[in-house]
């Protein structure tokens, strides 16, 4: 996991901006026509650290459509985040990359407020190729989800590193022409709804490029 004090300092600048309505104010905005001047609509590229590209100008959505990229919805006793998937992609292969290597990874990280503590949750969805793997091997969707990890880790500004939290509460499944990845453990959604982020960051890449990186911000829908 891409996992770091830079991340977690990213998403607590996010949460408070968030709440003060702000983030909405640094995405890309269109510069006034002056008279005798070229009209024109530049949208600047915003670098985050370490060097995560944020773009797009999210949109809340109440259903996952395949026509967005990622989607962020809070409904009631659970979170959904969706994940589109390339239709033309009908055979995945892994186990193609050296020992140790992150090979696919599909994540979604937000901060979350309890007792005045900001941890940052990155709840994910990766395969990584063990010591001593297997050859190669190929199969549909649904074959490497299967042998994908999906976790929950918290972190905060006190430790160096995040900690896996209780399975239990978190499942996926291909829905919609994507993953869907759905989170119902009680007490995290609870903090979910009190805190209510504006914005979730999704993490999305693979080692060859089936699943293109992506750090995008994207605005949950409350229905």
């Amino acid at each position: 996991m891409k996992n770091n004090h830079s991340s977690s300092a990213l998403f607590v600048l996010a949460f408070f901006l968030g709440a003060c309505d702000y983030l909405p104010q640094l995405l890309p905005q269109p510069l006034p026509t002056y008279t005798n001047a070229p009209t024109y609509t530049p949208y600047p590229t915003y670098t985050a650290l370490p060097s995560p590209t944020i773009s797009g100008s999210p949109q809340p959505v109440a259903t996952p459509d395949p026509a967005s990229r990622f989607s962020a919805i809070a409904v009631l006793e659970k979170i959904q985040f969706w994940f589109r998937i390339n239709p033309s992609i009908t055979t995945w292969e892994w186990n193609t990359v050296p020992d140790n290597y992150l090979e696919y990874e599909w994540a979604v990280m937000f901060p979350l407020e309890a007792n005045g503590v900001i941890r940052t949750y990155t709840l994910s969805l990766s395969k990584l190729v063990q010591v001593n793997t297997k050859q190669p091997e190929q199969g549909t969707l649904e074959d490497l989800l299967s042998i994908c990890e999906l976790e929950l880790l918290a972190q905060d500004d006190f430790s160096l590193y995040p900690s896996p939290t209780s399975s239990q509460g978190i499942a996926y499944r291909v829905e919609n022409g994507g993953i869907l990845i759905e989170l119902t453990k009680a007490d995290i959604v609870q903090l979910f709804y009190s805190t209510r982020p504006s914005y979730v960051l999704f993490d999305t890449n693979s080692s060859n490029s089936s699943v293109p990186y992506a750090q995008m911000f994207v605005k949950v829908y409350y229905p």
